[in-house]
């Protein structure tokens, strides 16, 4: 897999849905990480340093220093709950 393989899956996407008609804007990654970020933290079930930790987003300030937590068995649930919602989504 190429760096350029989710713009071209995305621009196919894009390009499918119009030629069936289907009314959607151009869309690119960072659209998918916005809106998983947004859906995660309205669920209201996820802690935003877990959400924020599988974008990469890092801590900055004091905080940063001394929370070195990674979250893992929670960004693991979290994700496949995730995955399960697309899932559902997709059905």
């Amino acid at each position: 897999m190429s760096n350029a393989t989710i713009n071209l899956v995305l621009k196919y996407t894009f390009q499918a849905a119009q030629k069936d008609g289907i009314p959607m804007e151009k869309f690119g990654p960072h659209d998918l990480r916005r809106t998983a970020s947004t859906l995660l933290h309205e669920a209201g079930y996820y802690n935003s340093d877990w959400i924020e930790k599988c974008l990469a987003h890092e801590q900055k300030g004091v905080r940063a220093i001394y929370n070195k937590a990674e979250y893992r068995e929670q960004r693991a649930a979290m994700l496949q709950d995730w995955a399960d919602m697309i899932d559902e989504w997709v059905r």
